[in-house]
């Protein structure tokens, strides 16, 4: 059957087909009768080859005015919107952006032009003359918000919605958009078709390009900043303490969406989106969608949202000064692991609580943080608690508080504690590479942490760098191995200071791999007859749980 019959089919074309599959039945009727003593084999053969090719004819037939490229489609994407006088602006707009040569060649798109009216509109209410007063960057972020991914006309939009297949999905409404933002499709009802609010033009709409599929709309779309944008650009929040530790935690990755050659000099250019790789997956601070599926149905993905609960500077200064003054005063210099539990605290993930959904919460502790931690009931339980609140973004909220809270689970554990030393900064670069933080830094985890100083790690050339490339002495390490070699340094049980005599039995395991404490629990050595000194005890976790030795 040709390709063309599995699009949807439009009105009055199923009975059209009609005669013609009753004439191929006819045919495979007579055929059937004149061969019924042939090979029976050769006679499968035959009926399905002619109904095939009679059923490519009639839909070939009968979807020529629907699907013809010459006829409807009539180019690409860009050639197509230059060519409708009421989208000049949104061409000029096109090709100041760059975005023109993207949609020139292959792909397969949604396009929401905004007529020359929205245009005009937008440009008086924002004080511009003409779309070249627009800053480039703003531009490329608005343009990009008015396409998505794959060509969606409206019936696609209304079969997405009325998924009842998929009873996850049904109802859905948010579509990603080449800006890494959610647009939201209206087509709840029968006569609506809205996007963001905005009226779909219904005699500009579902007009084909080679390409994808452009819709004409009655507005401009401007996207919120994401959390990570706005916190950046808003002057009242991006100098604050808060937004300085997370600095510290910030990488980068390639956002290949929007890598490509810009200014047509010949030359890719790279984009790229801030990343947290310390912070956990829920802690959604750049990122604004998850993963897309494979059906129709989730093919846009789930929209990522978190909400931020920043103590103010005088209250969070505060509280990081004594840990602060260890390291020179100088945020930059603190152990990014350390920053990472104290501002998971403040994340609550997955969730867009407005100031009035938090004070109102009902229950108990329902609220948690990224790091698993309830909320306290009693925290937060008035409007007066909050400095400034309800700051929209495109992928949460924001709320500046007047206190902070507890410290975390975390931040309790006795390795949680040793992250506050300077001295163990290295140690716990090779925790995070090994991928032992989570099981280790808990308040009910047993064990006496023998750590290393920063002077022992360069001493033994450990290198973490590279997760690929762990090193010790420059030997290549592989992941287990690497684990294994941090676990040695960890004792199994509780010991205080009285405890550290004799033999003791490693995380590493097996009765070859342990430690031997002399000297009055002052010098450690393993096996192999390396000794180390050992200060006394440092720190330790609740209920005496967990003890920390240098």
């Amino acid at each position: 059957m040709c390709l063309k019959c599995f699009q949807p089919f439009k009105e009055g074309v199923m009975d059209s087909l009609w005669p013609n599959i009753d004439l191929t039945n006819q045919i495979i009727t007579t055929m059937i009768k004149s061969l019924r003593k042939k090979n029976r084999y050769f006679l499968a053969f035959v009926v399905l080859a002619s109904m095939l090719s009679m059923l490519s004819l009639s839909c070939t037939k009968n979807f020529d005015k629907y699907w013809d490229e010459e006829k409807s489609k009539g180019g690409n994407l860009f050639d197509k919107i230059k060519g409708i006088p009421e989208f000049s602006l949104f061409t000029e707009a096109l090709q100041k952006a760059n975005y023109a040569q993207f949609l020139e060649k292959g792909g397969s798109y949604t396009i929401f032009a905004p007529t020359n009216e929205a245009f005009s509109k937008f440009l008086s209410a924002n004080n511009y003359q003409s779309i070249s007063d627009i800053p480039s960057e703003r531009l490329y972020l608005i343009i990009g918000y008015h396409v998505i991914n794959s060509m969606w006309y409206e019936y696609n939009f209304r079969d997405r919605y009325n998924n009842v297949a998929n009873k996850l999905f049904s109802k859905n409404t948010t579509y990603i958009t080449r800006s890494r933002k959610y647009v939201n499709v209206d087509v709840a009802q029968p006569t609506a078709f809205k996007v963001n609010g905005i009226d779909v033009v219904s005699t500009l709409k579902d007009i084909d390009a080679n390409n994808g599929v452009i819709h004409g709309i009655s507005g401009v779309m401007v996207p919120l900043l994401n959390l990570e944008e706005l916190l950046k650009s808003d002057p009242e929040l991006s100098n604050t303490t808060f937004v300085k530790l997370l600095k510290v935690l910030q990488s980068k990755s390639i956002d290949a969406l929007n890598t490509f050659d810009r200014d047509r000099d010949g030359i890719i250019d790279s984009a790229f989106t801030v990343t947290y790789p310390l912070l956990n997956a829920g802690a959604n601070i750049a990122v604004e969608f998850k993963a897309a599926g494979a059906t129709i149905a989730n093919s846009q993905g789930t929209p990522a949202y978190t909400t931020l609960i920043i103590p103010d500077d005088a209250s969070l200064n505060s509280y990081i000064a004594p840990t602060l003054a260890k390291f020179d005063n100088k945020i930059e210099l603190l152990t990014p692991n350390y920053i990472e539990e104290v501002l998971e605290n403040y994340m609550l993930s997955d969730t867009l609580m407005t100031a009035a959904n938090i004070v109102n919460r009902g229950g108990v502790n329902v609220l948690r943080s990224s790091n698993g931690d309830a909320l306290v009931n009693t925290v937060l339980r008035t409007e007066n608690d909050f400095a400034k609140k309800n700051i929209m973004a495109s992928n949460g909220i924001i709320h500046v508080i007047k206190n902070t809270f507890l410290p975390s689970d975390r931040e309790k554990s006795a390795l949680g504690q040793a992250m506050k030393d300077p001295d163990f900064k290295l140690y716990f670069g090779a925790m995070q590479a090994g991928g032992l933080i989570n099981t280790y830094a808990v308040s009910t985890r047993t064990g006496t942490f023998l750590i290393p100083t920063n002077a022992a790690i360069k001493e033994a050339n450990l290198n973490y760098d590279k997760p690929s490339q762990l090193q010790l002495n420059s030997m290549l390490l592989s992941s287990s191995k690497f684990q294994n070699l941090l676990k040695h340094n960890i004792v199994n049980t509780n010991l205080n200071q009285a405890a550290l005599v004799g033999n003791k039995a490693t995380e590493f395991g097996g009765a070859t791999n342990n430690v031997t404490f002399t000297a009055n629990g002052s010098k450690v050595n393993n096996e192999n007859g390396i000794t180390a000194n050992v200060s006394p005890l440092l720190y330790t976790g609740p209920n005496n749980t967990g003890f920390v030795y240098k």
